[in-house]
């Protein structure tokens, strides 16, 4: 399933927040405001490493390295973003030490 959906989410909605999957449409208008921070890229993104979608998740990687910024963000989002963004952020870096000891 997890699969399935980001396949779904990289064709039609890559860097949107969400995807739309009736429309199949990228969706930013969220508690994100208009922003397209990539939020399903970022949220995702350790998912697809603890499920050894290795691919998916350079791919994720990649475009959090390059594509990712704050550009726009107003002192309103910053908690969410802080919350969900740099949690799972942290998570990812976690994970690459504790692989890189192995």
């Amino acid at each position: 399933m997890m699969k399935h959906a980001w396949d779904n989410y990289e064709k039609y909605a890559w860097g949107a927040n969400e995807l739309r999957p009736i429309s199949k449409r990228g969706h930013s208008a969220s508690i994100f405001g208009s922003l397209s921070l990539g939020a399903t890229i970022i949220d995702a993104a350790d998912t697809l490493y603890v499920m050894e979608l290795m691919d998916e998740y350079k791919k994720a990687r990649d475009w959090i390295a390059t594509s990712f910024n704050f550009d726009g963000v107003g002192e309103p989002l910053l908690l969410m973003i802080v919350i969900m963004i740099f949690a799972n952020l942290f998570i990812m870096h976690i994970q690459h030490m504790f692989i890189a000891q192995l």
